[in-house]
């Protein structure tokens, strides 16, 4: 009701006599194809775990991993929204005044900060799920403990290549954004279906880390040659 209220007061009668930027809205719709390719690859990386163990073992184990991923998106929230948000907009002012030095000073203090942040609140998770799994019959949340702490790990090491993420962002680095969160579904989804199988859950979390550290070394690469 508000949103309609705020719209009657846009000038719709002079927005309608504007003719429509085809050619614009085509040639966005191409750039913002790959960008959309890589998103999709990034959120089927977070998620694939949960189909692979469905196959191979059964819901219980699905549920346990489940729960264990909702801490960890939780975690990538936090910090996008209480750290990067306020970030990397001076990221970006910085980079197109080029002042190089203010612009790493800021990349430096929001890298520290998060991977800091992150680093204190899954020491607090990796040690009270476990602990309070018995108190609501929950023993699988305990006996998958080294799971948890593995997909932690992963969370850590994430946090610390989205704040590459956020150099190549105000870099205008696009290609290297949306390709290295499309390939990086492959060591996601590879890990899972070797490990898994092998080494049961703990296999997920294995298979997270190695995913999180080839996303970091991927924008690393990048950030360092500045291509």
């Amino acid at each position: 009701a508000i949103c309609l209220l705020v719209w009657c007061q846009f000038p719709w009668r002079d927005v309608i006599k504007i003719p429509i930027d085809w050619h614009w809205v085509k040639e966005s719709v191409k750039r913002c194809w790959p960008i959309w390719l890589g998103t999709l690859g990034a959120a089927a990386a977070i998620s694939i775990d949960r189909f692979v163990v469905s196959y191979y073992m059964d819901l219980e184990e699905v549920g346990v991993i489940t729960f264990y991923g909702s801490f960890a998106t939780a975690l990538l929230a936090l910090v996008q929204s209480g750290f990067y948000a306020f970030s990397y907009p001076k990221m970006i002012d910085y980079y197109r005044k080029d002042d190089r030095s203010s612009f790493w000073q800021e990349t430096w203090q929001v890298g520290w900060q998060a991977a800091l942040f992150v680093a204190a609140t899954s020491v607090c998770v990796g040690i009270v799920i476990p602990f309070s799994a018995p108190f609501f019959q929950k023993p699988e949340l305990a006996n998958e403990a080294m799971t948890l702490w593995l997909m932690l790990l992963a969370i850590w090491i994430r946090t610390n290549a989205d704040t590459l993420y956020f150099v190549l962002y105000a870099r205008n680095q696009d290609k290297a954004l949306w390709l290295g969160s499309l390939l990086f579904l492959i060591p996601a989804l590879l890990g899972n279906i070797v490990l898994v199988p092998i080494m049961g859950l703990e296999g997920v979390g294995y298979s997270a880390v190695l995913a999180s550290l080839f996303l970091f070394f991927w924008r690393l690469a990048y950030v360092i040659s500045g291509k």
